[in-house]
């Protein structure tokens, strides 16, 4: 895990942009997973753009929001965007939830 997404950073990253390995937009980070025993983030939630729900090949109702469950390993780097290893058709398998 990137020594970037310790507790400390949490509540930092939530609104932050995240992008694909190829620099597409993928959304914004809504909320992070915490394990409770060791209060380490353990996964991005992010609610994805709507530019990117058709590339992750998804039928979103128009009043809904799809969202991923990104784990920590995945991300690559955290500056003032949180950029990942995988590209966006990768995630297409990671949606979780729509609101």
């Amino acid at each position: 895990m990137p020594r970037d997404l310790e507790r400390s950073w949490c509540s930092q990253l939530r609104g932050r942009f995240v992008v694909g390995a190829r620099g597409r937009e993928i959304g914004v980070v809504d909320d992070i997973e915490i394990d409770p025993a060791s209060w380490v983030a353990t996964a991005l939630i992010v609610r994805v753009d709507a530019s990117a729900v058709s590339a992750l090949g998804l039928e979103v109702p128009f009043w809904s929001r799809a969202r991923l469950r990104v784990p920590v390993d995945h991300v690559d780097e955290v500056t003032d965007i949180i950029a990942l290893r995988m590209s966006v058709d990768e995630l297409s398998t990671w949606v979780f939830d729509t609101e």
